[in-house]
């Protein structure tokens, strides 16, 4: 139905009847509700959702909401429950994979250029793993790898005009089409990137260590409230540590005006060489 990450391929997705409420509730949002080994998200005039200890998704399809709408909405929160309900972090990021295989992931506020600045690094090279969530597995020798399946970009259209792109709009966004080879498979994660801005007029690269990187990284967990609803705060805190402790942690800021995408590009791949 969706690509599947390699640690929640046997995940079982299909369509079938979803209740309106769980049983014994948790802990709830306003669109979603926690039980014990359960999550429900209800998203209106599209789907109801409903994931059961990170083995199955089951999907109740409103009678008028288009296929590729319930789709999409599949591949984001009701993936990431099922991530968690399995032990695994999930980050909201554009993430993307340089030469040597190692993959960084951009995070930060919706208008930081998390996209803009991935589908720069595309045009110099880099390869596509996410656009927006990457689940974060463990590799034999115990470093992080970041698992994702995308198949394109979400760009604004000043953003898509500014690096020369075609563009498909939907939304108010355009969306870019990546082609394999450009899509990448698990990578060993590198860096967290927290994209920022400033008052200054440079671009600015900063490492972040200890406690302060680990609030970075944090702040990038993709939907926190529902992480901190299914896994232990402790689990989470563990996790997280263990992901700075073996990768770099870094903060990326721009300047509020006067600035380009080149010029961002042209900071981070001075520390990537």
């Amino acid at each position: 139905m969706i690509p599947l990450p390699p640690t929640l391929s046997d995940l079982q997705m299909e369509f079938g009847c979803v209740p309106l409420h769980l049983d014994a509730i948790t802990s709830s949002g306003v669109l979603w509700e926690v039980a014990d080994g359960q999550f429900l998200l209800r998203v209106p005039n599209v789907a109801r959702y409903f994931v059961e200890r990170g083995e199955r998704i089951t999907i109740q399809p409103d009678p008028e909401a288009q296929m590729m709408e319930v789709k999409r909405f599949a591949a984001m929160t009701p993936l990431a429950a099922a991530a968690y309900q399995r032990g695994r972090l999930v980050l909201n990021a554009a993430t993307v994979v340089n030469g040597s295989g190692d993959a960084v992931a951009f995070t930060g506020i919706g208008v930081s250029g998390k996209s803009t600045l991935a589908m720069s690094l595309l045009l110099h090279g880099w390869r596509l793993l996410s656009d927006d969530l990457a689940v974060i597995s463990w590799s034999d020798a115990g470093g992080p790898i970041a698992e994702a399946a995308d198949s394109g970009l979400w760009l604004w259209p000043d953003a898509a005009a500014g690096l020369s792109l075609p563009s498909a709009k939907d939304s108010g966004r355009t969306f870019h089409q990546v082609e394999n080879p450009k899509i990448a498979g698990p990578s060993r994660l590198k860096a967290i990137v927290r994209l920022g801005l400033e008052d200054g007029d440079r671009v600015s690269l900063e490492a972040e260590l200890g406690a302060k990187a680990v609030m970075s990284a944090g702040y990038a967990i993709y939907n926190r409230r529902i992480a901190l609803a299914i896994m232990t705060p402790v689990r989470i805190f563990e996790l997280l540590a263990e992901i700075v402790r073996t990768t770099s942690s870094l903060h990326l800021r721009r300047p509020l005006r006067g600035w380009s995408v080149d010029d961002v590009t042209r900071r981070f791949l001075e520390w990537d060489s």
